[in-house]
């Protein structure tokens, strides 16, 4: 089985400004893993064919008083179909390995701030701070599984955040 290295990018947000949100975080309080889940179908390819590699992902914000809180929710997804995308149905994937994560910020007094900006902010600095403890799970998880590591691609911020501009 070969995988494809490049998987697809999260979808952007609407345009927002991620910096209106990042000049005003104080520090992030805490980042947690709230939740988890492991799929193996059972389904099976023919030696060297190539699996996409696909990344689904579902971000949210709140503000409570002063605190942001991020709610990530990542899924790597390898499949069988060669035209999977990160939003094509699950019936054809091969594993599925995910990760909810909650991270909380401590933001500086200030205005009120845009749903588009806090959105932007998730998804690009939230992303940026919860992807490397998901990228970590989903290693850990496939070796514990007894599967082959796959090495997560790092996150590109620059690429998210210009996307959001265009």
């Amino acid at each position: 089985m070969v995988t494809s290295n490049k998987p697809e990018a999260p979808a952007s947000p609407a345009a927002g400004d991620p910096s209106v949100v990042a000049m005003r975080v104080d520090e992030i309080r805490f980042i947690r893993l709230v939740g988890s889940g492991f799929e193996f179908p059972g389904r099976h390819m023919a030696g060297g064919e190539v699996v996409p590699v696909n990344i689904r992902d579902h971000t949210a914000a709140r503000l409570d008083g002063r605190d942001l809180v991020v709610d990530f929710k990542l899924t790597l997804r390898l499949s069988t179909d060669t035209n999977a995308t990160p939003k094509s149905d699950d019936s054809t994937d091969l594993l599925r390995v995910r990760g909810e994560f909650e991270l909380g910020y401590r933001l500086s007094e200030g205005d009120a701030l845009s749903e588009a900006d806090l959105m932007a902010f998730a998804h690009v600095n939230g992303m940026m701070n919860a992807v490397p403890y998901w990228r970590e799970f989903v290693s850990s998880t496939l070796v514990r599984a007894g599967l082959p590591p796959y090495e997560v691609p790092p996150f590109n911020p620059f690429k998210i955040a210009s996307a959001m501009r265009a």
